[in-house]
């Protein structure tokens, strides 16, 4: 059985839409990367670095550390990922 949304000229140009969109975010990540623009947000000092590894050997969870250390709950896995 075909399914009547398949075949929707609305869904079809919905797709079309999202995938053209995809394409023209990639062409403008591609020429700030070309201009020598930073992407993303900005690196945390080694400092709060040190501080975040500090608290989690101390024994605090990841939810504890990253609120003492003001960063995001991500930032503090990746730290630790990237410490060991």
């Amino acid at each position: 059985m075909v399914s009547k949304w398949r075949s929707s000229p609305i869904l079809s140009a919905t797709f079309m839409n999202f995938q053209s969109k995809g394409k023209l975010l990639q062409a403008g990540l591609e020429r700030a990367k070309a201009q020598g623009k930073r992407l993303g947000q900005k690196p945390i000092s080694k400092i709060k670095e040190a501080e975040i590894l500090r608290l989690r050997s101390k024994g605090h969870g990841i939810k504890k550390t990253a609120k003492l250390a003001g960063v995001g709950v991500g930032t503090v896995q990746r730290v630790v990922r990237e410490a060991a």
